[in-house]
This record gives structure tokens, C-alpha cells and sequence, in this order.
């Protein structure tokens, strides 16, 4: 047992394996902090779009109308401007907005950023 305590090699090769463990996990820890920050990003950048949206879009439509309601041509040109101007948003913030939240998840944000600013 002394022996390998004092074996230069093997103390070399422990020190080796706890240093590229240790570098692992914080590799790991800065990876997903950058990916959290992008996804906030992304999810603000749709935030920035839908509110882009509202003040040059649909904000005189509603305004201009007695009922205040968009129809549903309207609300899908909406939603699609709203997408479109997120995904430029992004771009400016250097997020790729449909790769950090998800294709499929974009127009649930969109959904959830209109109802937070109706109420």
C-alpha cells in the first residue's frame, strides 16, 4: 500500500482523473447556465415581438372598431407577425429564437405573451 502512495505515476494519473472530473461538471454547470440564458433570450425576444406587434398591427385595428376584436384572418396575420418580428428580435440579440425555445413551442409563448398583456 505504500508503495502506490508513493508512486509517482499513479498520483500523477489520480490528480489527472479528479481534474478532468472537476472540469466536467462545472463544463457542465456553464453549459446549462448558457443555455438557460439563451432560452430567456428567446422567450423575451417573443415578448419584444408580440408587443411590436400589438403597437403597429393590431392596436388600430382594435381601436378602429366598435367591438375591439380582431377577426380571425386578423388574428393569424397577428400571430405570424408576432413570430416573424420575435425571430428578428432574436437575430439582434444573437439568439436563434425557433432553435432555443423549440418550432413547436414558439406559438404557445406567443399565446402566453398576448394573454399577459390583455391583463
Amino acid at each position: 500500500m505504500e508503495d502506490l502512495l508513493t508512486n509517482d505515476l499513479l498520483m500523477r494519473m489520480v490528480v489527472l482523473v479528479a481534474g478532468l472530473v472537476l472540469t466536467a461538471v462545472q463544463a457542465t454547470t456553464w453549459y446549462q447556465r448558457i443555455c438557460i440564458g439563451r432560452k430567456k433570450k428567446a422567450v423575451d425576444a417573443v415578448l419584444a415581438g408580440v408587443q411590436h406587434t400589438y403597437d403597429v398591427y393590431t392596436k388600430s385595428i382594435k381601436e378602429g372598431r366598435q367591438d375591439g376584436t380582431l377577426t380571425a384572418e386578423e388574428k393569424a396575420k397577428a400571430r405570424q407577425l408576432a413570430k416573424e418580428a420575435a425571430i428578428e428580435f432574436g437575430r439582434t440579440q444573437g439568439v436563434d429564437v425557433i432553435k432555443s425555445i423549440g418550432e413547436e413551442f414558439i406559438d404557445f409563448y406567443i399565446a402566453r405573451s398576448v394573454k399577459a398583456l390583455k391583463s
